[in-house]
C-alpha cells in the first residue's frame, strides 16, 4: 500500500500530528499567553488540539528527549544520553504501535531518534550542517575534547 493510497482512504480514526521543537519552552506560543511572539499557524493548530500543561522532557538534548517521548522510557532506560549516543532499542514505541494500528505514519524534518523505516512509510529527512560543537563522547569530558571549546 502506497503512503498516499493510505491517505486517500477514509478511515474513522483521528488525524495525529505530533510536532516537536528543540529549545522551545512552553510558553512560546501565542496560544498560551505569549504576547511577544506571533505564531498564528501554531495558534490555530492548538485551538483543535490537545495541550498537555502537565509534561516535561526527560533530557534537555534532542536525541535522548525524543528517544523517550517514543518511547515513553526515562534516559536511564533508553540509554541515549546525548546526539551521539545510540542506546538501547525498545522493544516498541508510539510510530510503530499507530502503524501497527492501520495509520500511514510519515517523518517530515529531523529524526534524530531511533526510528526509521519499520515505523514510517515515508521519511522526508532534512540535511543536517555539521559542527564541531557536537560531543563525540559521553560527558564528563576533558578540556580538549569539550565541544563548548572546540
Amino acid at each position: 500500500m502506497s503512503f498516499e493510497g493510505s491517505l486517500a482512504q477514509k478511515s474513522q480514526k483521528p488525524n495525529i500530528i505530533l510536532i516537536y521543537t528543540d529549545q522551545h519552552r512552553y510558553d512560546a506560543l501565542g496560544a498560551y499567553g505569549n504576547k511577544r511572539i506571533k505564531t498564528p499557524n501554531l495558534d490555530k493548530l492548538a485551538a483543535s488540539g490537545v495541550y498537555f500543561p502537565e509534561a516535561f522532557v526527560t533530557s534537555p538534548v534532542c536525541t535522548p528527549s525524543r528517544w523517550s517521548l517514543h518511547s515513553g522510557m526515562y534516559t536511564t532506560s533508553h540509554q541515549s544520553y546525548s546526539n551521539h549516543h545510540p542506546g538501547v532499542q525498545p522493544p516498541t514505541n508510539l510510530p510503530l504501535e499507530l502503524k501497527n494500528a492501520g495509520y500511514a505514519n510519515a517523518l517530515i524534518g529531523k529524526n534524530h531518534s531511533f526510528v526509521g523505516e519499520r515505523e514510517f512509510m515515508l521519511i522526508q529527512d532534512v540535511p543536517r550542517k555539521e559542527s564541531k560543537r557536537m560531543a563525540t563522547e559521553a560527558a564528563p569530558w576533558s578540556v580538549e575534547n569539550d565541544p563548548m571549546h572546540l
